[in-house]
């Protein structure tokens, strides 16, 4: 139900319908970042640096979904993080890059790959071999707590703008995810994120930067007060997942408000592993010290 009706929602009806499909399913938001600067890499994988996963398996929550509230949903997020040796030094502050096109505001490099809030980050030897570890643990979901003679569960990838994952998935893996219940979708193309936004600026824009996005619902806080940092492969997952799961514990209410073009009160998304933060920042300065040349 949910693959079906992802690009078609327009109800609150239908959003219940996609809320109570959803029950025994397992969701999982992907997200990379790769090296957007003049270099010697050309293809989405040679320049991949990050790769963050988050997942919930809904059928571990043993209550209705309308019954949880967002924040025990948000506490069976699991998310991992990996940074790709090879770009492990460049960062917004040891990025060397010169191009005035490069810049995006205040500074010059967008990824922060030492900035993850929500698991300890592990570097890993290769982009390849890194990704084929992140598509067989995507494929192998649909085999999570499935007893003798079921059938695969159902798994929902979700994306923000998915332009990425997609060229770097089948470059890797051409044929994409093995499981015929395992489906790749595109946030932004979530019928009610495209008809709210396309409704707001009279079909000027239909597709949101992920900021706005998950500022409409409330979201970008961490408990304790600190900020969500974005542009971190893993916090994006996180919140990518974190910002469906509001929308699926709707009320009618927030629905009817929220589609009108009103911005929800906040939220926030507690840190399930401790110390991670400060742990990759402690990671940061013996990466960022092993400068090496690509440009």
């Amino acid at each position: 139900m949910l693959l079906d009706s992802f690009e078609s929602c327009s109800t609150y009806q239908e959003l219940q319908a996609i809320r109570n499909a959803a029950q025994t399913q397992i969701l999982a938001a992907f997200d990379l970042e790769n090296i957007d600067h003049p270099c010697n890499a050309h293809t989405p994988v040679e320049k991949l640096s990050e790769i963050g996963i988050a997942v919930i398996d809904m059928g571990k929550l043993n209550k209705p979904i309308a019954d949880a509230s967002f924040e025990e949903l948000v506490d069976f997020i699991q998310a991992r993080h990996t940074i790709i040796q090879q770009w492990a030094w460049v960062t917004p502050r040891t990025c060397p890059s010169t191009e005035k096109w490069h810049a995006n505001k205040d500074r010059d490099h967008v990824a922060n790959p030492y900035t993850c809030q929500f698991a300890n980050s592990k570097i890993s030897s290769g982009g390849r071999e890194s990704m084929y570890q992140a598509i067989y643990f995507l494929n192998s979901m649909s085999n999570w707590r499935r007893g003798p003679g079921h059938p695969e569960r159902t798994v929902n990838i979700m994306c923000w703008a998915a332009a990425l994952e997609r060229a770097t998935i089948n470059e890797v893996n051409g044929n994409g995810f093995s499981s015929p219940t395992t489906y790749f979708k595109d946030l932004q193309k979530f019928s009610p994120v495209y008809r709210r936004w396309y409704n707001m600026t009279g079909g000027r824009q239909t597709q949101p930067s992920c900021r706005d996005f998950l500022h409409s619902l409330g979201l970008g806080s961490l408990s304790g007060g600190a900020g969500v940092c974005l542009h971190n492969a893993c916090n994006d997952a996180v919140m990518e997942l974190a910002a469906f799961l509001r929308i699926l514990k709707f009320t009618e209410a927030e629905w009817d408000s929220w589609m009108a073009g009103e911005d929800l009160p906040p939220v926030t998304v507690k840190t399930q592993q401790k110390n991670a933060f400060s742990n990759n920042q402690a990671l940061e300065k013996k990466m960022t010290a092993r400068r090496r040349h690509y440009f």
